[in-house]
């Protein structure tokens, strides 16, 4: 699976639980988890939102694509 996002890692980084998370962006803590395993994506205002109660700029949620490939 590609990972899309590093909201797992800068969770981990912040010492942020799920359930932390949820309530400060106000989703269901079912939601968060999707968003952390890249089962799902948060969209654009939810992104904001996280990397608003992570204290992080949104880019620093966002990860890069493997080395030789392109997202486009």
């Amino acid at each position: 699976m590609k990972e899309f996002n590093r909201i797992r890692v800068v969770m981990a980084e912040k010492n942020m639980k799920v359930g932390d998370l949820a309530k400060a962006i106000g989703k269901h803590p079912s939601m968060v988890t999707g968003y952390r395993n890249n089962t799902s994506q948060p969209p654009l205002s939810a992104l904001y939102d996280i990397a608003k109660a992570l204290h992080v700029p949104p880019c620093d949620l966002l990860a890069d694509p493997p080395p030789g490939e392109k997202w486009w």
